[in-house]
Parts: structure tokens; C-alpha cells; sequence
């Protein structure tokens, strides 16, 4: 099936407006400070407020999993269920292209 553009430029201007939303969301520092701690394994909700406040981890959790970048799976043990969270396949090349990114900023 072909879709017919009849205008591109306005095209483009959605996809860009579109990628640069997602982007605002990836740049939040508190959503890489999530990233980069969920890179070591899954962590609780009670891991992550160590390092952010609840609202913090709340937003950024939220963001994150709706850009499946993060997955969030329950766990039981005993009678107690809790969640844990970690990266996705895509969540995880992402941290890997952040921190090339990070390399070259450093390398000056």
C-alpha cells in the first residue's frame, strides 16, 4: 500500500515535531539518571527513590515506559507483590548510544 504525500514539507514538520517531543521527554535529567541506573540490572521503586524524589520517579517512569524504553513486570514473593523495573531491548542500545555520545563530548 502507497501512501501519497501531497505535501512533504508539512510531512516532515510533523515527523520532526513528533521526534522532538519524544526527545524533550528522553532529556529530562531525572529520565537519563533512570536510564543509566536501571543499565546495572531491574531495580525497585524503593532503589530508584534513592536517588530521586517520588515525583521524580513517578513522571520519569511513566515517560519512560511510554516511550518502551523501560518495561515494569510484578514480582511476588510470599504474599507481598511489588514491581521491578528495567530496560527494554530498545531502552538499552539507547543508554549504550548515550554513552558514546558522552565519550565524544568528553574528548575534548
Amino acid at each position: 500500500m502507497f501512501i501519497i504525500i501531497q505535501h512533504p514539507f508539512k510531512f516532515l514538520q510533523t515527523v520532526n515535531k513528533f521526534t522532538m517531543e519524544k526527545l524533550k521527554k528522553l532529556m529530562k535529567p531525572s529520565n537519563i539518571k533512570i536510564l543509566f541506573l536501571l543499565e546495572s540490572g531491574e531495580k525497585r521503586w524503593s532503589e530508584l527513590e534513592k536517588s530521586l524524589n517520588k515525583k521524580q520517579v513517578s513522571e520519569s517512569l511513566k515517560e519512560l515506559i511510554d516511550l518502551r524504553l523501560v518495561r515494569a513486570e510484578e514480582r511476588t514473593r510470599g504474599l507481598k507483590t511489588y514491581k521491578v523495573y528495567s530496560l527494554t531491548k530498545k531502552g538499552k542500545a539507547l543508554v549504550k548510544e548515550l554513552k558514546t555520545i558522552l565519550k565524544i563530548l568528553e574528548d575534548e
